[in-house]
């Protein structure tokens, strides 16, 4: 119901119409007012039905405005929140929009970092070779938002062998290191290129930490994947690692989010 009912049907009030106001009027008055929204006391109301303003709208003034704990502000499908240019919006410290949660997959900037960066080689900053036998390791950082679940971390990588790959095979592992400095912490189990033939090896082949739920904290930490490269055996010069890519589920986009 859009509106309370008549109680009486136009033209039966006055000269025209009925003069005498009944018992039934009267409930009927008081019901309407007892349901009425009381703008100068205030109060709680529960109704129905939700409560559509068209029109021109509703103007918000003061300070006192507020959705409860527990309450539920809902920008629908097709609908907009606009914060004009002298707008602003605040959070508490720990607090954040919060997002549908939805999985995402990025690749990140390349910024490698090498334990002896004289073996290797990067290539229109799109790749890495190896040009040593003995190449040690390599750190890719990776960047994502603060407060997304990170669930697993991939490097796409290539080998070069003379027949089926013996020796070092190459290793991927994930790391955490907190900003203000000190020894990182390894995040899930370290994954061992599992190639068999000299085929399966010298293609683009995937290494991936997986089954991770580490909460990204950007505050406290920085995040790297480590790569122990190849070496001894039937390995050769040439084996090359691709920019890391991140699996990572989003429900908030807190401090820092990017």
């Amino acid at each position: 119901m859009a509106h309370f009912s008549y109680t009486r049907t136009g033209g039966l009030w006055g000269p025209n119409g009925v003069d005498t106001i009944t018992e039934a009027d009267l409930e009927s008055f008081e019901q309407k007012m007892f349901k009425a929204i009381n703008g100068d006391e205030g109060g709680a109301w529960s109704p129905s039905s939700a409560i559509a303003i068209g029109g021109s709208g509703v103007d918000l003034q003061g300070t006192g405005h507020q959705v409860s704990s527990g309450g539920k502000l809902a920008i629908k499908s097709g609908a907009t929140l606009d914060i004009e240019n002298s707008g602003t919006h605040t959070y508490g410290t720990t607090n954040g929009p919060k997002l549908a949660s939805r999985s995402l997959a990025r690749t990140h900037a390349f910024t490698p970092s090498f334990s002896d960066a004289t073996k290797f080689s990067v290539s229109s900053s799109v790749a890495i070779t190896v040009g040593s036998v003995a190449a040690d390791n390599m750190t890719l950082a990776f960047d994502l938002p603060h407060g997304c679940t990170l669930n697993a971390v991939h490097v796409l990588v290539r080998g070069q062998s003379t027949g089926a790959p013996t020796g070092t095979m190459p290793k991927l592992s994930v790391y955490r290191h907190p900003t203000a400095g000190g020894t990182g912490a390894q995040i899930g189990t370290t994954t061992t290129d599992g190639s068999a033939t000299e085929a399966a090896y010298e293609v683009d082949h995937l290494l991936s930490v997986s089954g991770l739920s580490e909460v990204i904290d950007r505050e406290q930490y920085t995040y790297h994947a480590y790569i122990e490269c190849p070496f001894g055996g039937t390995q050769q010069l040439g084996f090359r690692v691709n920019p890391c890519w991140t699996q990572s589920t989003h429900t908030s986009m807190d401090v820092g989010a990017a």
